[in-house]
């Protein structure tokens, strides 16, 4: 078996017609023009089919929507849903993430306000030191919301 080489259009008409000259015999084809028995007897298959057209190169060319079977159409229907279906989950995961994280974001912030408003208390009412306050605070906070607990 001879390994597989590229061949243009009109080498396969070539070909082709080389094996037709001979009574069909592939084999001496083949050998001749250095492609596989495989190759040649499917060119000639085709282009028994569908004449010289039949041999172009297929590969990589989508077919036009006109071309295209009912059965191809309903493949390609469900190809795009199922696509269109992935991307509305990705989408969807990345929203719900999205408000987790601003939700822990607007909490965070909630708490720093919190604490802010009861230092600021303190310091008015009963003249503490900030930075003691802040501490004790930040640690009563964080206590509370992890065990929830609730400060009256």
């Amino acid at each position: 078996m001879t390994k597989g080489r590229s061949t243009t259009w009109q080498e396969r008409i070539d070909i082709v017609l080389y094996c037709l000259a001979n009574q069909h015999d592939c084999q001496k084809a083949a050998k001749e023009h250095k492609v596989s028995y495989q190759q040649v007897y499917q060119w000639v298959k085709k282009f028994e089919d569908g004449g010289e057209d039949a041999l172009q190169d297929g590969w990589g060319k989508k077919k036009a929507l006109e071309e295209l079977t009912e059965t191809d159409l309903q493949k390609l229907e469900i190809k795009k849903m199922k696509y269109e279906m992935e991307r509305l989950r990705a989408e969807n995961a990345f929203l719900k993430k999205l408000q987790e994280l601003e939700s822990e974001a607007s909490l965070r912030q909630y708490r720093r306000n919190n604490i802010h408003l009861a230092i600021q208390t303190l310091i008015c009412i009963h003249t503490l030191p900030l930075r003691s306050l802040r501490k004790t605070f930040t640690h009563i906070f964080t206590f509370t919301i992890t065990n929830n607990y609730k400060l009256n």
